[in-house]
């Protein structure tokens, strides 16, 4: 089977730089998402654990100042009740602010995470872009500075009188 041409492994890289553009594309459009989304929702991931840990402590002394205050009372249940009914907002709400929390650290991992992608995508294409130049002027610099061995078919170079791979004497 014969080797492919120069036009063939030409067309190969180009066709591998569209697909690339193609990739580097999505992760922008997705990258400008984020940073869109993170805009309009301002508040920090300190923020939202501050609001947490204020909803935590919230739930926490409240059941501390109704179980200090049940024994005293004639009805235990009601007084159950009513620290169910106070207190499970703010234990909600403090949920609510912890999936927040992590909703941002989330985003900034992922966001991260894209543009390092981004930057290595665009890595291989420079890196194929260099390939292709030196592919289009490798094959006249081999034609001009190197020979072919009749026996064993290896490039050698013009001035050699003995091939370095099988011995033969040129």
């Amino acid at each position: 089977m014969s080797e492919p041409s120069i036009i063939d492994k030409s067309e190969d890289l180009n066709n591998k730089i569209r697909l690339i553009k193609k990739e580097i594309s999505l992760y922008e459009k997705e990258i400008s998402l984020l940073q869109i989304k993170k805009r309009f929702f301002p508040p920090s991931k300190h923020f939202y654990k501050f609001l947490e840990i204020v909803n935590w402590i919230i739930t926490i002394v409240s059941i501390i100042y109704w179980l200090k205050f049940t024994p005293s009372l004639p009805i235990p249940l009601g007084n159950y009740l009513r620290l169910l009914i106070i207190s499970s907002p703010f234990l909600f709400l403090a949920m609510l602010f912890r999936d927040c929390y992590n909703c941002c650290i989330n985003n900034e991992n992922y966001l991260s995470l894209l543009q390092i992608k981004l930057l290595e995508l665009n890595d291989l294409l420079e890196k194929i872009k260099k390939d292709q130049v030196e592919l289009l002027f490798s094959k006249e610099s081999i034609n001009e500075d190197f020979k072919e061995c009749p026996i064993c078919s290896e490039f050698v170079r013009a001035k050699a009188k003995i091939c370095r791979y099988c011995g033969h004497k040129f």
